[in-house]
């Protein structure tokens, strides 16, 4: 049983200043005999666009999310603890600079705050020059995160080993030290 609700707000102040605001909730329930949960999840985010000088175009924005689960494991597999309710929040700022009318530096980078990490940085730099209108060469140098999920830090997974006298159980749980994966991308490509 699942249910989303969706709205987006948008207002144009001037040609050079626009606003968007994001909204969505929703919410699944599943009855399992193996594992069941309710899950509720609200997420938040805006961004605003703006041209404070003719060179510039700057995009800022931010984002929260607020996800509550209740889970009944069964002897196999479970989440500890049952109950858990996680928030997000990012901020990210990005400025388009026109050096020429053919060549773009973008310069930008996204915050998080997550509950497994902390603090994530996620910077961006790129280049692009367009010498006609039907061309694009780019070049971008960006760090990107994956973070932890509640499984990864708290799943506890029972399997038994070999059958026989002597039953072998095998319990495997969650890594609350686990880090972030971390990848610094490389671009280089052409459009036509």
């Amino acid at each position: 049983e699942n249910w989303n609700f969706n709205t987006t707000w948008s207002h144009t102040f001037s040609d050079d200043s626009q606003l968007e605001v994001d909204g969505y909730y929703t919410g699944y329930h599943r009855d399992d005999p193996i594992f069941g949960e309710t899950r509720h999840t609200l997420d938040l985010e805006f961004q605003h666009r703006f041209h404070p000088w003719t060179q510039h175009d700057i995009v800022w924005g931010g984002a929260f999310r607020h996800s509550q689960a209740d889970t009944n494991g069964s002897q196999f597999l479970s989440l500890n603890p049952a109950s858990r309710n996680t928030q997000t929040y990012s901020a990210f700022l990005q400025d388009e600079i026109s050096l020429t009318d053919e060549l773009h530096l973008i310069l930008g980078t996204k915050i998080e705050h997550n509950e497994f990490t902390g603090i994530e940085v996620q910077p961006n730099v790129r280049m692009r020059w367009s010498p006609t209108d039907k061309q694009t060469l780019w070049a971008a140098v960006s760090r990107a995160v994956r973070t932890p999920s509640v499984s990864e830090d708290d799943i506890r997974i029972r399997s038994v080993g070999a059958p026989g006298p002597t039953e072998i159980v095998f319990t495997r749980y969650g890594n609350q030290n686990f880090k972030s994966e971390d990848l610094l991308a490389t671009e280089l490509g052409y459009r036509i």
